[in-house]
Protein backbone atom coordinates (compact mmCIF):
# COMPACT_ATOMS: atom_id res chain seq x y z
CA UNK A 1 0.00 0.00 0.00
CA UNK A 2 0.87 3.52 -1.01
CA UNK A 3 0.77 6.05 2.20
CA UNK A 4 1.96 10.23 1.86
CA UNK A 5 3.74 10.96 4.76
CA UNK A 6 4.79 14.94 4.02
CA UNK A 7 6.38 15.45 0.49
CA UNK A 8 7.02 11.73 0.48
CA UNK A 9 4.49 8.80 -1.00
CA UNK A 10 6.35 5.57 0.43
CA UNK A 11 5.00 1.84 0.21
CA UNK A 12 4.57 0.20 3.31
CA UNK A 13 3.94 -3.35 4.02
CA UNK A 14 2.29 -3.48 7.00
CA UNK A 15 -0.90 -1.14 8.20
CA UNK A 16 -1.93 -1.84 12.29
CA UNK A 17 -5.10 -0.40 13.95
CA UNK A 18 -6.56 -1.48 17.32
CA UNK A 19 -10.51 -1.00 17.32
CA UNK A 20 -10.91 2.06 19.67
CA UNK A 21 -7.96 3.24 18.79
CA UNK A 22 -7.14 6.87 17.39
CA UNK A 23 -3.59 5.51 16.52
CA UNK A 24 -2.66 3.27 13.01
CA UNK A 25 0.69 1.99 12.72
CA UNK A 26 2.51 1.69 9.30
CA UNK A 27 5.17 -0.48 8.31
CA UNK A 28 8.12 0.47 5.98
CA UNK A 29 11.73 0.27 5.02
CA UNK A 30 12.41 3.09 7.14
CA UNK A 31 10.76 1.52 10.31
CA UNK A 32 7.42 1.95 11.93
CA UNK A 33 5.60 5.11 11.73
CA UNK A 34 2.49 5.74 14.23
CA UNK A 35 0.30 8.66 12.97
CA UNK A 36 -2.93 10.07 15.62
CA UNK A 37 -5.63 10.09 13.38
CA UNK A 38 -7.40 12.28 16.19
CA UNK A 39 -10.21 10.23 16.79
CA UNK A 40 -10.58 6.37 16.87
CA UNK A 41 -13.42 6.87 14.40
CA UNK A 42 -11.30 8.73 11.81
CA UNK A 43 -8.65 6.01 12.47
CA UNK A 44 -11.55 3.08 11.32
CA UNK A 45 -12.10 4.80 8.39
CA UNK A 46 -8.47 5.64 7.30
CA UNK A 47 -8.02 1.94 7.88
CA UNK A 48 -10.44 0.76 5.94
CA UNK A 49 -9.54 3.22 3.06
CA UNK A 50 -5.81 2.21 3.24
CA UNK A 51 -6.94 -1.53 2.78
CA UNK A 52 -9.61 -1.36 -0.02
CA UNK A 53 -8.10 1.60 -1.58
CA UNK A 54 -4.33 0.93 -1.19
CA UNK A 55 -3.77 4.35 -0.55
CA UNK A 56 -3.98 7.58 1.72
CA UNK A 57 -2.59 10.54 2.50
CA UNK A 58 -1.88 11.30 6.19
CA UNK A 59 0.55 14.34 5.84
CA UNK A 60 -2.20 17.01 7.82
CA UNK A 61 -2.13 14.40 10.70
CA UNK A 62 0.72 14.30 13.65
CA UNK A 63 2.88 11.24 12.72
CA UNK A 64 6.30 10.23 14.02
CA UNK A 65 9.00 7.08 12.91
Amino acid sequence: MRVRFGDGIYLCTKASHNAGSKLILFTNSNGVYTVDMGTADNADKFYFKVLTDGYCDVSLYEYSN
